[in-house]
């Protein structure tokens, strides 16, 4: 008699939310599906940058590397990093920019806790941090209080922005998360 499967079910990926966000294969083959609006807002995101010439960029959680490649491409003179706390998806990431002839400056593989204020984001400082799809990801997905949640916010920009060289760029795309929309923006005193 053989074991049980080891696969999840597949059913957990019919709702609305459902998926397997977790499986670096799954979310690069499914997030475009799953998040159709994330390919436009990357577009819109790249289109937002400045000329970066050879000017220092990170991809703040890079994932599989969707901006990565779209940064490259367009700015492919620019000294792009990228930090991503699973291996794997950096992997994802260099052969995605391979694929294209494109390649990376530097790579950081590390968990980051911004919130407990022990880490910091490495090789900095930078001309523009991108952030798509990582700022919510740093503060957590759970439903949390709404003090606890500033403050994350509020220690999350003051990390990146203390990467940042004097006049640099922070461009975030995200999702709402688990705070409004208004209310992320609303935290003025840590810019």
């Amino acid at each position: 008699m053989s074991s049980s499967s080891t696969i999840p079910s597949w059913s957990a990926g019919l709702a609305r939310t459902g998926g397997f966000y977790q499986d670096a294969d799954w979310y690069a083959k499914n997030m475009p599906r799953k998040m159709p609006l994330v390919p436009k807002m990357v577009e819109e995101l790249v289109s937002s940058l400045p000329p970066l010439g050879e000017g220092k960029v990170l991809d703040l959680l890079s994932g599989c590397g969707t901006a990565a490649v779209e940064i490259k491409r367009a700015y492919p003179r620019c000294r792009l990093s990228v930090l991503e706390r699973c291996p794997y998806r950096i992997q994802q990431c260099k052969q995605a920019l391979a694929s294209a002839s494109l390649s990376l400056d530097k790579e950081f593989q590390t968990e980051l806790d911004l919130c407990g204020g022990q880490d910091g984001i490495p090789g900095g400082p930078y001309d523009v941090v991108v952030a798509t799809l990582a700022v919510h990801t740093l503060a957590g997905h759970g439903k949390q209080e709404e003090e606890v949640l500033r403050e994350k916010y509020r220690k999350i920009f003051e990390a990146i922005f203390s990467v940042l060289k004097p006049g640099g760029h922070l461009l975030v795309g995200d999702h709402v998360g688990t705070w409004g929309l208004y209310k992320q923006d609303d935290g003025r005193s840590w810019l």
